[in-house]
């Protein structure tokens, strides 16, 4: 069983079915088949930086448009693609992102700037967009209350046709049951778009705020009796956000303490939430100077995510510092909070 059903399992429930999660700016296009992500040719990314929270996201950025001339491009931020168990969860819950709960603000050389979301359906990976149209069903599916009924009313061949594709699952089929449950199976990925001038030799400040989507359970995945099950595979606690030996032994010495039992007087909430740092590479060269920190909230807490150099700069902050930094993956941070039973958090 792979981390996401076992989470799923174990889980005693969410808070809000959707990870938190943040993006690098990336110049982007508008074609037939959606919006694409390009590189710029011209505009370098001169400095990051970088704050991450379970309650607040900031970063700012300098670029410089290195050309004799302007360039006014579309500028996307994207947000990460939900996962297969979110996906899951949000249909079950009916809980989706909405776009005033991010409170996302952009300002440029100190000015607020003007936002457009776009969303884009995704499967696998890959944008669905042409496929939807195609089939005139929409991006948000959650709002059409009559999808549902529509989707199950296609003759069997096409059906089983689309789930093969992936833009439906079958819950009846991996339920075991016999009647058939469809429902959409693309993911929607929301893209934060603006037109952006950048003047010939000119340097400009972008900064983005936005409050996340906190999402987390309740759950003992990290318990000794589920924690090999926890730790193994591709989409392991250890693969995804590095925790290792130090991790654990600290884990185990809050909820254990000298004992061979958890304590029942704690629970342990756990969460997840990322930053999109690869579509970071889309400016000309590397991120010249890039800074991260990452905000545990509490000095009780754990916090464990995958960076070279981390350098604790406080009780709840971890600070990564590079020079020429071309990402080649995405940040995903993984949050420990310990209740003792009868406080809130």
């Amino acid at each position: 069983m792979q981390l996401r059903s076992l989470a799923n399992l174990m889980s005693l429930g969410w808070a809000l079915a959707a990870s938190a999660a943040l993006a690098n700016d990336s110049v982007a296009s508008i074609n037939l088949g959606g919006l694409e992500l390009s590189p710029a040719a011209w505009v370098t990314l001169d400095s990051e930086d970088l704050y991450v929270s379970e309650k607040q996201v900031r970063v700012r950025y300098q670029f410089t448009n290195t050309a004799s001339r302007d360039e006014n491009l579309l500028i996307s931020f994207p947000l990460p693609v939900p996962s297969a168990q979110e996906l899951d969860e949000q249909y079950d819950s009916g809980t989706y992102q909405e776009w005033d709960q991010l409170q996302f603000k952009t300002l440029v050389n100190g000015k607020p700037a003007p936002l457009t979301r776009y969303d884009v359906p995704v499967v696998d990976g890959k944008s669905v967009e042409a496929r939807l149209k195609s089939l005139k069903w929409p991006v948000q599916h959650w709002r059409d209350e009559g999808l549902s009924a529509r989707l199950n009313a296609l003759p069997e061949d096409v059906a089983a046709k689309l789930v093969a594709e992936g833009l439906l699952i079958d819950d009846a089929a991996t339920g075991g049951g016999a009647v058939r449950s469809l429902r959409p199976g693309w993911a929607v990925q929301t893209h934060v778009t603006r037109h952006q001038n950048f003047p010939a030799g000119a340097t400009i400040t972008v900064e983005h705020s936005y409050t996340p989507y906190v999402g987390g359970s309740a759950s003992a995945l990290l318990n000794r009796d589920f924690r090999s099950e926890a730790m193994a595979g591709p989409d392991s606690l250890a693969a995804v956000f590095c925790v290792d030996r130090s991790f654990l032994a600290a884990y185990d010495r809050r909820i254990y303490g000298k004992g061979k039992v958890p304590s029942p007087d704690i629970t342990v909430v756990q969460s997840w939430f990322g930053y999109v740092l690869k579509s970071g590479a889309n400016w000309k060269g590397p991120i010249k100077k890039f800074r991260l920190v990452v905000d545990k909230g509490r000095p009780e807490n754990l916090v464990s995510f995958c960076m070279d150099g981390v350098k604790k700069i406080g009780p709840t902050q971890f600070e990564v510092v590079r020079t020429d930094f071309e990402p080649a993956k995405d940040l995903d941070v993984l949050l420990i909070e310990f209740i003792v039973n009868g406080e809130g958090r």
